[in-house]
């Protein structure tokens, strides 16, 4: 959780820092947190600047609201927490143990939010510094001599790392966040066309840069914001900030409004836009700590160390679609039905993808093959099953030819009818043969006799062949 003085964030979610509390719920909205027989309205505004952010309930019960909204993420009504929370970078040393306490004043919360009820049982807190935390996971990517401005709404953290080191000495706090430029915005129009400028108006500029106002009011934002700018760079000089020997990152909800309109070389400055930077690196911080605890649970055999458990953080961004239905299967209850655990689905994913790879890497043509096989593996069962359904039918045809039945034959029509029984093929021929169509000449005795006596010759019943044209 960053507990920031314009917005909550977590590594999901993030909303408003505001929270009113009212003896009745709120009649307009369903954002609200029903706890100890209050009720409290969630996001409607800002809370102001305190230095120490345990001085009020505010914290907690906006923290309450970010648990609620992780579990829903999660599909979790219940669950045991390991808080993750931070303080500017110089009040940890001073603030920690007094935060980490004010965040674990009740091991076991109920409550409700957005009318469901969430249980939760808070068994550990850590506290760590922001701005550092953000980028901890990406140190080995700063080589070199680096400054880091994190610009939050109501402080910026500065810091000097040494090819990814950092040093206390050369790190600070200032009083210098986004809701001064704010300030210095409204003023200026206050003092200019003696108007109050509406806040949502002054916000989106803060956040996306343009706003839907006329070009006289744009203009008066924009100089407000590079005297606020200039603010900025000015404070970072003080603090050994060299463009010609250093790198510069900028983070937090004020690095928009300095990449708008700030004064500088692209080439040596990065802007990192993602406001939940450090509720991301409280996670993996502790994602990582717990990871390290698992793995130093190891067993001794035969004097040698083997570890039994390692662990591999994996992130899934939310916003990205792959990624979103990535964590839905792993959650899925198919997932649970089809599999041991989800630890078991994973390994199992991994060891058949990474096969499968490794496989097309080697033979690039083996999905065509495989596609081939299988169409003709789908011929061969169609016409394995069409036989077998036809197989009645050839069996009876089979039946009738073999049998043989009376025929009346005329006399003299067919001398070798073998006391009147022929067999199938015969008959058919001696009835044709036996009556003459009209039209058509009668052949000599003589042929036809011939023609009898080859006619008589036929194969015996075993060795007929079903005729498969006949189907």
């Amino acid at each position: 959780m960053d507990a920031g003085y314009g917005n909550y964030k977590t590594a999901r979610c993030c909303f408003p820092t505001s929270v009113s509390r009212n003896s009745q719920p709120p009649v307009f909205t369903r954002d609200y947190l029903e706890y100890n027989s209050g009720y409290y309205t969630i996001g409607e505004g800002h809370k102001d600047f305190v230095a120490e952010k345990g001085r009020d309930d505010d914290n907690y019960i906006l923290t309450l609201a970010a648990i609620a909204k992780e579990l829903k993420v999660r599909g979790l009504s219940a669950a045991k927490i390991h808080l993750a929370v931070g303080l500017p970078l110089k009040w940890v040393q001073a603030q920690r143990d007094s935060f980490r306490e004010y965040m674990m004043q009740n091991r076991h919360v109920d409550y409700k939010y957005a009318g469901k009820h969430y249980t939760v049982d808070i068994v550990d807190c850590t506290v760590m510094p922001q701005c550092y935390a953000a980028i901890a996971e990406n140190l080995p990517d700063f080589k070199g001599m680096h400054m880091v401005a994190d610009i939050g709404n109501g402080t910026m953290n500065v810091m000097i790392l040494n090819n990814g080191k950092a040093s206390e000495s050369r790190s600070w706090t200032v009083k210098l966040g986004a809701n001064q430029c704010f300030m210095v915005i409204r003023n200026l129009i206050l003092d200019r066309k003696a108007e109050e400028l509406p806040a949502e108006i002054i916000e989106n500029y803060l956040r996306f840069g343009d706003t839907k106002v006329g070009g006289e009011y744009q203009q008066l934002m924009e100089e407000a914001a590079k005297s606020y700018v200039n603010m900025i760079f000015a404070e970072l000089k003080a603090h050994g900030y060299n463009p010609n020997l250093m790198k510069l990152y900028i983070m937090g909800g004020g690095a928009k409004v300095v990449e708008l309109v700030g004064d500088y070389d692209s080439e040596n400055v990065t802007f990192n836009h993602d406001i939940r930077a450090n509720a991301k690196g409280y996670e993996y911080f502790c994602y990582s700590e717990a990871a390290q605890a698992e793995s130093n649970d190891f067993c001794r055999i035969r004097g040698r160390i083997h570890m039994k458990n390692k662990n591999h953080n994996i992130r899934f961004n939310m916003e990205k679609g792959e990624e979103c239905r990535a964590w839905e299967l792993l959650h899925s209850s198919k997932v649970r039905q089809m599999f041991k655990s989800q630890n078991r689905f994973v390994i199992e994913a991994v060891n058949d993808y990474y096969d499968r790879c490794v496989e097309m890497k080697n033979d690039p043509y083996l999905e065509t093959r495989e596609k081939e096989d299988a169409f003709a593996e789908q011929i061969v069962e169609a016409v394995e099953k069409k036989v077998m359904s036809n197989l009645p039918a050839l069996f009876g045809m089979y039946m009738a030819q073999m049998q043989p039945f009376p025929v009346s034959v005329p006399m003299g029509a067919y001398p070798v009818a073998q006391g009147g029984m022929v067999y199938g093929q015969a008959q058919a021929r001696t009835l044709f043969s036996s009556t003459n169509p009209p039209n058509m000449a009668v052949q000599d005795t003589g042929d036809m006799q011939e023609q009898n006596k080859q006619e008589s010759v036929t194969e015996s019943p075993e060795n007929a062949l079903i005729d498969f044209d006949a189907f």
